[in-house]
């Protein structure tokens, strides 16, 4: 199995797998934000990066 010192593969994508979780978080609450706004450009930029967050943190899980 791969190790990087005293972390080894599956402690690594947890780690990836919370980051991508909790930056997808908060584009999904921004992206609540920028409705209120309307500003279709914001609004299309934030639900893209919570899309491709959720999925990044669901392919790690998958594969992990």
């Amino acid at each position: 199995m791969f190790t990087i010192g005293f972390i080894d593969n599956t402690d690594l994508a947890n780690m990836f797998i919370v980051v991508f979780a909790v930056i997808s978080f908060y584009y999904t609450l921004t992206f609540f934000e920028d409705l209120r706004k309307e500003d279709e450009r914001v609004i299309k930029q934030t639900k893209r990066w919570a899309i491709i967050n959720f999925a990044l943190a669901i392919i790690i899980l998958t594969f992990k």
